[in-house]
């Protein structure tokens, strides 16, 4: 199973708990944590995706088919995942990421892996940030990792070149 590095180090640091997923996917990242024994509350929009990943039938799992923007943050969570969501969005990202961050229990780790508003995409919108500002945003937070670097994408320009974008990554602790 491939993860993000990030979301492994995220799970030694909290090896274990109550996690929150959003935007889960293609639910990789959640066997994942599942498989660290973490709880999991998951959140997809997406029906097809959220009925794929309840036919497995998975213990300690709660899947929430919804929009984030809908999701009500009045539970706490030791780890909070939020990888490659935000842009979609397209308003209200950083009051997602403020609710984010007042929803982890004390010591809770965030991982937070967002597109910057630079590349070759023709519009952005609040979804994607500015070059570190997610690193400002978390600036009370101790930050264990945060760096900046182009990602691939599936889109392709005129020429059929991939279009360059570039994300943040962040993992840091309250």
């Amino acid at each position: 199973m491939i993860v993000s590095p990030l979301l492994v180090k995220a799970t030694i640091l909290i090896n274990n708990g109550k996690a929150l997923d959003l935007g889960f996917g293609n639910g990789l990242e959640v066997l994942y944590l599942l498989s660290r024994n973490f709880k999991v509350t998951a959140i997809e929009k997406d029906n097809v995706l959220v009925n794929e990943i309840k036919l497995l039938n998975l213990n300690n799992l709660q899947i929430i088919n919804n929009n984030i923007l809908d999701f009500d943050f009045n539970e706490k969570f030791d780890l909070i995942n939020c990888s490659f969501v935000l842009h979609f969005l397209k308003t209200n990202a950083k009051s997602i990421v403020k609710k984010i961050k007042n929803a982890t229990n004390q010591e809770g780790i965030n991982l937070i892996i967002a597109f910057l508003d630079k590349g070759d995409f023709e519009r952005f919108n609040e979804g994607f940030f500015k070059s570190h500002e997610l690193k400002e945003i978390y600036s009370d937070w101790e930050i264990i990792d945060y760096f900046e670097k182009e990602v691939k994408t599936k889109e392709v320009n005129v020429d059929g070149t991939p279009k360059k974008q570039f994300a943040a990554f962040l993992l840091a602790r309250k």
